[in-house]
């Protein structure tokens, strides 16, 4: 493997010019660059990214803060991420909290400890944790994120509320996830407003978390009220089919006893049997996207946006009665 000490000597320049134009510190002329780049080019020259990152006090490693790995939805996202990011020659660093509290915080000493780069968080932070490293927060959003990748969850509900009235439903179950959350807001008040518009009876089911945590109790509180209930609109696409699998084992018939909406779009959602409703995110999309934003933040480059919205698109399966016209 060539050193910086042949790339200087093939360019016929000395080390410190060479290692002021690869660390990008200090003055080096056109013509410089031009013989460098074409030393590098002609003995391969990789730079030693560990020697380097510590000259300039910072790594080319990105944090990607996930609460939940265990959900398909989050591995999606990754991809996302890191295929933006390995263009650019950065490398991510994949870290789970399982939405404890401690460990996040954990996590964020440890990449401030280690000069990341940056962070890419689909969890909620602090304004301490927010100042310390460049980041940008993914799909879970408070009403205090500025910088942010995200579904619009607005239209997601109001494409739930509109389909699921033209099904002429005899009462709605809504899963409510964690309040503080704008997906959570955006989504059920576009939702609830499209139930009440068309005077269809409704009531909420508190969940906690989009985990499996709670799902057996989930599943128990639907199942009780089918017969009363006839509809159950998931806070995911997991918890649907849960529900799906719990409600056909038990013999109902969906959607003719019970009707399922899911929301996510994750890849497992197209092989239930039946195939599940859904509102589908462009959840590859954010990763890309949120991976792309923060770069441009980290290197100074022209962002057009520090807030971006993706649409969502509805999923017709099998979980739904036909829609009435």
């Amino acid at each position: 493997m060539a050193t910086i000490k042949e790339v200087a000597k093939e360019a016929g320049l000395s080390v410190a010019s060479v290692s002021r134009y690869i660390n990008n510190k200090g003055y080096v002329s056109d013509q410089a660059k031009l013989k460098i780049e074409a030393a590098i080019q002609k003995l391969d020259y990789r730079p030693n990214e560990i020697a380097r990152s510590l000259f300039q006090n910072k790594t080319r490693m990105i944090a990607l803060l996930l609460p939940d790995i265990t959900n398909p939805f989050f591995p999606m996202l990754a991809r996302g991420a890191e295929d933006f990011l390995v263009e650019k020659n950065y490398q991510m660093v994949l870290s789970n909290t399982s939405n404890d509290i401690a460990r996040q915080e954990q996590y964020y000493r440890s990449f401030q400890q280690h000069n990341f780069a940056g962070i890419i968080t689909a969890v909620e932070t602090s304004e301490e944790q927010e100042s310390a490293i460049p980041f940008i927060q993914v799909d879970r959003t408070t009403k205090e994120s500025q910088f942010f990748v995200k579904s619009d969850h607005h239209l997601g509900g109001r494409m739930i509320g509109e389909y699921v009235c033209q099904t002429q439903p005899k009462k709605v179950l809504i899963m409510v996830g964690p309040h503080e959350l704008m997906s959570v807001q955006q989504k059920n008040k576009a939702l609830i407003h499209s139930l009440e518009q068309a005077t269809i009876p409704y009531e909420t089911l508190a969940v906690e978390t989009f985990g499996l945590e709670t799902i057996n109790r989930i599943v128990t509180t639907v199942l009780e009220r089918v017969g009363e209930i006839d509809t159950v609109v998931a806070t995911n696409d997991m918890h649907a089919m849960y529900i799906l699998k719990a409600a056909l084992q038990q013999g109902l018939d969906v959607p003719n006893d019970l009707q399922i909406m899911g929301y996510d779009g994750i890849d497992f959602a197209e092989l239930s049997t039946p195939q599940l409703t859904t509102v589908k995110q462009n959840v590859y999309q954010m990763g890309y996207l949120a991976a792309e934003t923060l770069i441009k933040k980290i290197e100074n480059e022209p962002i057009e946006t520090e807030s971006i919205t993706i649409p969502v698109e509805m999923v017709e399966g099998q979980t739904m009665r036909k829609v009435i016209v």
